[in-house]
């Protein structure tokens, strides 16, 4: 009873005396405190929901609390603070209508997602199954199929028999060898330029060669001369031969293991040899003959015969000697002899080879007068069937008939 009264009185005490206080303190703002100026805070929960739709269903809860910010002054009365109570209750209230609301919502989508998901265990097990079915078909199948040594593609059945083609074999195209046919040699002779002492040859491959000529000379060997052109299918060689001579050749052109030949024949040019009388080089006044012998190649003097048919006296007396003297030699050529009956002979066993040659002709008389002469003078007759003159090719030559005739 007695802690009754006590507690009674501390009641009574407190109401008397605090709550005016807190009725009229400044301090008294429940706009001020804190726990009223908390800032309003959105909270969003996203969620994806896995369905069988491309579309998904995002779910947004937005937590809301907006408390705004009461400003009074200290002086405003107690009645507009409790309208203010009740306008802050009042937003309160809509406020967690809202929030409610929104629960209910994400509620409702929950359970969406699990009959999706529900549904989705359902329908994928049977696909599963069909999976495995058709992976271990696939399998077996491959199994049977075999690639044929053709290159085409069949299934077998149990018994090992073809039960379907699945690619046929590629259609096999035969490529026949390529053959490289050699092409035939042939060979054609183009021309010949003759000289004197000289021919150039000239002939024609059809595919590239290496040629060369055989020369068959007059004294029976054989000269060879290979092509200046190499290995070509153009040939020609020149060679030095001697004038008026007939010459054999024959040309032969190799290919790898193929060989041709061609013969044939040709004579140079026949030398020239020429006999005259001149008048002396040396001396204007002279007045005994001049033999002049020369020739477009050398040739070589074995004997000279002349004769004096006793016409021409030196005062009544006849020759009964001759002097040459053959004057590109400075050398005199005596008198190998006589027959007195005119003929002088001149024999050079030697030879005396040269291309262009002049002879003076000088005599001695006799010391008895001849009857039968009729001129003054000297007068001389190169025997040509008598002398001998050989050519460049060995052959002799023609002399020609010359009647030399001085004072």
């Amino acid at each position: 009873m007695k802690n009754k009264t006590i507690l009674t009185v501390a009641i009574l005490a407190i109401s008397l005396f605090v709550i005016p206080q807190m009725t009229f303190a400044s301090w008294w703002k429940p706009n001020t405190w804190k726990i009223f100026n908390r800032k309003s805070e959105v909270k969003t929960e996203q969620k994806i929901i896995a369905t069988s739709t491309p579309n998904n269903v995002i779910s947004q809860t937005e937590k809301a609390t907006t408390t705004p910010t009461l400003s009074r002054s200290s002086g405003q009365s107690v009645g507009a603070e409790k309208i203010e109570q009740k306008s802050e209750e009042v937003k309160k209230n809509n406020q967690s209508k809202e929030i409610e609301k929104l629960k209910k919502e994400v509620e409702a989508l929950k359970q969406k997602q699990s009959q999706i998901k529900i549904i989705e265990k359902t329908t994928e097990k049977p696909i599963i199954a069909e999976k495995k079915e058709s992976s271990s078909s696939q399998t077996k199948q491959n199994e049977n199929i075999v690639t044929l040594p053709n290159g085409a593609v069949v299934e077998m059945d149990a018994n090992g028999n073809i039960s379907r083609t699945i690619k046929e074999a590629p259609q096999q195209i035969y490529i026949a060898p390529v053959i490289n046919i050699p092409t035939v040699l042939s060979i054609s002779a183009k021309g010949i330029k003759i000289t004197l002492s000289s021919a150039h040859v000239e002939w024609n491959t059809n595919i590239p060669t290496d040629s060369k000529l055989f020369l068959t000379q007059p004294d029976g060997s054989t000269k060879i001369i290979i092509s200046a052109s190499g290995n070509s299918t153009i040939h020609f060689v020149d060679i030095t031969l001697v004038s008026g001579t007939s010459y054999t050749y024959t040309i032969e052109a190799i290919s790898g293991t193929q060989s041709k030949k061609i013969d044939g024949s040709f004579v140079t040019q026949q030398q020239t040899f020429t006999a005259e009388s001149v008048k002396s080089p040396t001396n204007t006044n002279d007045t005994v003959p001049f033999l002049k012998l020369s020739s477009d190649r050398p040739f070589t003097i074995k004997k000279l015969v002349f004769l004096d048919d006793g016409s021409y006296c030196q005062s009544g007396y006849p020759f009964v000697h001759l002097n040459l003297q053959y004057l590109s030699q400075g050398k005199d050529a005596s008198i190998v002899s006589t027959d007195f009956v005119g003929r002088f002979i001149f024999d050079y066993s030697d030879g005396l080879t040269i291309s262009d040659i002049t002879f003076r002709l000088s005599g001695g008389t006799s010391s008895k007068p001849s009857s039968s002469c009729i001129y003054k003078g000297m007068k001389f007759i190169l025997r040509d069937s008598e002398s001998i003159v050989y050519g460049e090719n060995g052959k002799q030559i023609d002399v020609p008939h010359v009647v030399l005739i001085g004072k």
